[in-house]
């Protein structure tokens, strides 16, 4: 019976280290078809005896904003927006550092966090806003329903996402992010740079660079014509090859290519 293995993360590389691991990869994967979600997990698949197919992820139309009409300028303080599961590898450290850096050098910032608990409690998160002195400047949404998200990112001006988690593979939240018109800051992992492209879609930094992340907010404040331009770009990026409709015709065209081999 063909098989279709849709992957949606990274690590089978590290799990192939073990030699019983790598045996059941390659009994699995053998002569069977799998979906990658962009080039930059070719790796993933190195050595095991399989086709490939890259299908990215997709936006419901729900996902969608009306598309922008003014030029886009942040408040003061500016809007910040993390948004994830709480994970401490998906960043949030990392931005409430850049935070601190931002104050330092006189920039103020207003900073929303949502998402449910991961490995990071209400707590941990708690401690971590006294440490950085960012309490009194967050606000915690908790989990949020796709209403309440929409509304987070109307309110944003950047969506900060400086995620080092090792098995990111396409961060859907990015992509909701662009398709809800805000412009966005990540890292330059995974799939990531596939779509937010440096200087055209979007900004990149390396992961866990905390100076790095609060320069390239401080060049986001400093050229509202260009932000705007990444912004309208990402918008148009996501209508053109993150649809529900490009995913529905990319998936059939797969499936109708298996059964005509077969």
């Amino acid at each position: 019976v063909p098989a279709i293995l849709h992957l949606h993360g990274c690590g089978l590389p590290d799990m192939r280290k073990s030699r019983s691991s790598a045996a059941l990869q390659k009994t699995v994967f053998k002569d069977q078809t799998v979906i990658l979600l962009g080039e930059n997990l070719r790796a993933e698949i190195d050595g095991l005896n399989c086709k490939s197919v890259i299908i990215r992820n997709f936006l419901t139309s729900d996902a969608f904003l009306p598309p922008p009409a003014k030029l886009w300028m942040p408040h003061d303080p500016i809007r910040l927006l993390w948004l994830s599961n709480l994970f401490h590898a998906k960043g949030i450290e990392t931005l409430l550092a850049a935070c601190q850096i931002l104050r330092a050098r006189g920039i103020t910032c207003d900073l929303t966090i949502a998402g449910a608990e991961g490995d990071l409690s209400k707590a941990d998160i708690n401690a971590l806003l006294d440490q950085y002195q960012m309490r009194a400047s967050t606000t915690c949404l908790g989990a949020v329903s796709m209403t309440a998200k929409l509304a987070a990112f109307e309110n944003a001006d950047l969506f900060v996402f400086p995620s080092h988690y090792p098995n990111e593979a396409q961060p859907l939240v990015v992509l909701e992010a662009m398709a809800a018109n805000v412009p966005v800051i990540t890292s330059d992992i995974a799939t990531l740079p596939e779509f937010v492209r440096d200087g055209e879609t979007g900004r990149l930094c390396p992961p866990q660079d905390p100076e790095k992340l609060a320069n390239t907010i401080i060049a986001a404040i400093n050229s509202p014509t260009k932000t705007s331009e990444m912004r309208d770009a990402a918008y148009q990026l996501c209508q053109e090859d993150f649809s529900n409709e490009q995913f529905s015709n990319r998936l059939t065209d797969l499936l109708n290519r298996i059964v005509e081999r077969r």
